[in-house]
């Protein structure tokens, strides 16, 4: 674990701001998602297994949470149904348009659109992970893409059923 912190936690923090869209959260997703695989495994695990593992956590960690933070957001509405503010309202835009684009999808499609482009996934593997039918991945993927063509202008088809190749890592 110290050396992949030594070596990759800006990469794990980037990767975590990606699939959050919050510098705060993020830090907080990578110490838990390392505690989770960390605590599990007895033996020492090669870096780039480790990487791996580490984005699955991280990844699982935050659909629950904003799982919970949803069922929350509804059951707040329940008990006060007046009070209209959002509470989770954040001013701060992410700089970048295509980070800014990418924070605005839904949660579900972000996430399908990491684990398909940056982690190489199929649409297979995305569904195994995220315990979703595949179906339901390529309607992400492609409602994903759609909304960010929308937003950046027209961007290349994605193949949901081919691993995309990338040179990030």
């Amino acid at each position: 674990m110290e050396g992949l912190l030594r070596d990759r936690e800006r990469a794990l923090v980037g990767y975590a701001y990606l699939v959050s869209g919050d510098p705060a959260q993020s830090c907080d997703l990578v110490k838990d998602a390392l505690a989770a695989t960390f605590d599990r495994r007895r033996g020492a695990l090669a870096p780039a297994p480790a990487e791996r593992l580490v984005h699955r956590a991280i990844t699982s960690s935050y659909l629950k949470q904003e799982s919970r933070h949803r069922r929350w957001r509804a059951m707040k509405q329940l008990i006060h149904p007046h009070d209209w503010a959002d509470d989770d309202l954040d001013d701060e835009q992410p700089a970048d348009p295509i980070a800014a684009a990418l924070h605005a999808l839904p949660s579900r499609e972000r996430v399908c659109l990491i684990l398909h482009t940056l982690d190489n996934l199929t649409v297979v593997q995305v569904a195994q992970q995220l315990g979703i039918p595949p179906e339901r991945v390529r309607a992400h993927l492609r409602d994903g893409v759609r909304r960010l063509g929308n937003r950046l202008g027209p961007l290349e088809e994605l193949d949901p059923d081919a691993a995309v190749v990338s040179d990030h890592r």
